[in-house]
């Protein structure tokens, strides 16, 4: 997972790269710890192409476009 700053945090922070392994179906977690915690990151929902509407990680992000 790459995680790119957009907009005025470009500017503050470098784009930061983890590595996710395969938990369960549509589950990723972390490889290592961040934060002493193993973040699980789950596909949700369906746009009714059959793709995830969502990536939660505690809360839900809507998935968006480049």
């Amino acid at each position: 997972m790459e995680r790119v700053p957009k907009g005025i945090f470009a500017e503050l922070a470098k784009p930061e790269k983890t590595e996710l392994v395969a938990m369960n179906g549509d589950t990723l977690i972390l490889a290592e710890p961040m934060q002493g915690m193993y973040v699980p990151h789950a596909f949700v929902g369906d746009d009714g192409t059959g793709r995830a509407l969502y990536l939660h990680t505690g809360r839900a992000d809507r998935r968006v476009t480049a």
